[in-house]
């Protein structure tokens, strides 16, 4: 029959359930009521055996200093009203009770709860209602203070109710059996209608299933015959209809994604490629400076900026080479060497810029071992000293400050700024692709950074304050002397 009729037979048994469930709760709250009329006879028993108790003392006053009398009378009540009875002073402790062996034998202390105390004595209740046990035997107990004609406070009046406990814990233990049992019978219920409804309408999606997984992108994709005009016929044609578009589509998926990478390739070697550029010209501008100022250092100079340009030509070389170990598939050189001359290299790079003051710190003596390509420690710091640089707006003016530390684990370096920082709103976005805060930034240098740092099983986190600067602070795992 038709599969709509099959759905809704599903909704019936889900129906019979929730009824189930109401029902089940409904007896549960049915229960809670019986409870509260229990604990209300209980209340009305107290205070009829407490204004017993007050009229005794009005007419016969020496009996509350007479305990013999007093217990004598409260078994006489507890006769009556068919309890035990208790009698405490104002402090707490038991003066007399119509069953003295429960206190003689130590089944019971002789100071009164003192739940109920605190709240009789100190909030003032004028009622209260415990549970308390004797061994295993869980009974209600009730309390009331004792507070004669003239407003004096005599004691507080106690009444165990064992017989009625015990009736509400058959009560309860009946009625949770009854809850457990419905329950029980519905989840069968369900279950049994649900495996054969669900068997029914199964049946024909699991050929449907095997057919779709048989439809992968990387294969010529095909059609699924179905000859019944009901639901699943529609879903089959609709996923006929998919095919057919699904071809177009992954053809020209596959052109996208081509041309997608060649760009983002292209964009990541430009920016690689533009990083050193700028110091590289400012060098040399600065040497043919010194020449024509006939600078007496002009040799020393010479020689370090010359170094420093061969290192930078080296990195621009291995940028150029990217696509060449990408096509290849060439792996990166590892190797263990020391940090410290990583960026003794790379700060002079960027140290002829005079409106830039660059300072480092950090113990020359130490080593400071990391293990990875040296040529991605350069990129790293090539693009943050950079943005550090950039953030500083068109005067260029700030002060960079670098410095190295370790722990017994890792190599802790910190590039801090004094530029005009990051603005709130752009925190969470700093590490996406082509996210930038610059106008002429391409947004793909510190994305680059965080993708080394990672793959470098390093770590980078960042502090910044608007108008204050913004702080990086990189941790690379520290490796062992070679």
């Amino acid at each position: 029959f038709n599969y709509s009729y099959k759905i809704q037979m599903i909704y019936f048994v889900s129906f019979i359930t929730i009824f189930g469930l109401l029902s089940s709760v409904s007896i549960y709250y049915m229960n809670l009521g019986n409870n509260n009329a229990i604990e209300s006879e209980l209340e009305e028993k107290t205070h009829s055996i407490s204004e017993e108790l007050q009229s005794k003392i009005r007419l016969e006053p020496t009996i509350q200093y007479d305990s013999v009398a007093l217990e004598t009378y409260l078994k006489k009540l507890s006769t009556i009203f068919f309890t035990d009875i208790n009698f405490y002073n104002a402090r707490g402790y038991l003066i007399v009770s119509s069953r003295p062996t429960i206190f003689s034998k130590n089944l019971q202390s002789l100071r009164m709860n003192p739940i109920a105390f605190n709240a009789l004595k100190y909030r003032h209740k004028l009622f209260s209602m415990v549970k308390e046990k004797i061994r295993n035997t869980l009974f209600y107990s009730s309390y009331l203070p004792l507070v004669l004609e003239n407003g004096t406070q005599v004691g507080y009046l106690n009444l165990p109710y064992f017989a009625k406990e015990n009736e509400l814990i058959k009560s309860r233990n009946l009625l949770f059996v009854s809850f457990f049992n419905l329950l029980v019978f519905l989840a069968v219920l369900m279950v049994i209608i649900s495996y054969f409804v669900t068997k029914m309408i199964t049946k024909p999606l699991n050929l449907l299933k095997l057919r779709m997984k048989e439809t992968h992108k990387e294969t010529d994709l095909v059609k699924i015959s179905w000859n019944r005009d009901d639901e699943i016929g529609q879903l089959v044609s609709a996923y006929n209809e998919m095919v057919e578009k699904l071809k177009y589509n992954t053809q020209l998926l596959k052109k996208t994604e081509r041309e997608s990478a060649w760009r983002e390739m292209a964009q990541q070697i430009a920016h690689e490629i533009r990083n050193p550029l700028t110091p590289m010209k400012l060098n040399i501008q600065y040497l043919i400076k010194s020449r024509k100022e006939k600078d007496p250092e002009f040799d020393k100079k010479l020689l370090n900026i010359s170094d420093t340009l061969i290192t930078q030509i080296e990195a621009l070389n291995n940028v150029a080479g990217m696509f060449s170990d990408f096509a290849k598939g060439k792996s990166k050189i590892i190797n263990i060497f020391d940090l410290q001359n990583v960026l003794k290299r790379t700060v002079s790079l960027f140290k002829t810029k005079r409106s830039v003051t660059i300072r480092t710190r950090w113990n020359a003596n130490d080593n400071f071992y990391v293990k990875g390509d040296e040529r991605d420690f350069i990129r790293i710091f090539n693009n943050l000293i950079k943005n550090a640089i950039q953030s500083f707006g068109k005067n260029g003016v700030g002060e960079i400050f670098i410095e190295m530390e370790q722990t017994v684990d890792m190599i802790l370096v910190s590039i801090i700024d004094n530029g005009p920082g990051i603005p709130d709103e752009m925190k969470k976005k700093i590490f996406e692709p082509y996210f930038t805060t610059k106008s002429k930034g391409t947004g793909i240098g510190l994305a680059i950074v965080y993708n080394l740092i990672k793959e470098l099983k390093g770590d980078i986190n960042f502090v910044s304050e608007k108008g204050k600067g913004t702080r990086f602070s990189i941790r690379f795992p520290k490796a062992m002397k070679p």
